[in-house]
């Protein structure tokens, strides 16, 4: 998507030029920071749980405070998110719609995977835990 998003503008297709593009800039300076706080804030309330492959125990502790609390894949909502500021940054409108088109499809695809296996091996438990939060976005979805 970075790439894309430098190539594009390069040759001069979807650059987001004058207030809007600035006002792109700053919008991703403050999704940027917010992505890495969501993101390094799950990872530290998930201690020993964390991993980027798909690990799971039947004894598994489910994380049910702080942003577990009411999401289910924060860690996802902020890859989403560090992942957009950095496109929003180059301000090119064929990137962002690159990245949002993209990225919704690669995390579903790992979110449906993720829960699978939640499903799989810690059962009633975890259909329990995620009934009452949202998948990625609060309020949403």
């Amino acid at each position: 998507s970075i790439i894309l998003s430098i190539i594009l503008n390069r040759v001069g297709w979807g650059y987001i030029p004058g207030r809007e593009g600035k006002f792109l800039q700053q919008l991703s300076l403050i999704l940027f920071a917010g992505g890495l706080y969501i993101r390094y804030r799950g990872i530290i309330q998930l201690g020993n749980n964390y991993s980027r492959d798909i690990l799971v125990f039947k004894d598994q502790e489910l994380v049910s405070t702080g942003l577990y609390a009411r999401l289910r894949h924060p860690l996802y909502l902020g890859l989403f998110m560090l992942t957009l500021a950095v496109v929003l940054f180059f301000r090119n409108s064929i990137g962002i719609v690159w990245v949002f088109v993209t990225m919704s499809m690669a995390l579903h695809v790992r979110i449906k995977e993720e829960e699978l296996i939640m499903e799989e091996v810690i059962g009633t438990r975890y259909q329990a835990w995620k009934e009452i939060r949202y998948r990625l976005i609060p309020y949403i979805y």
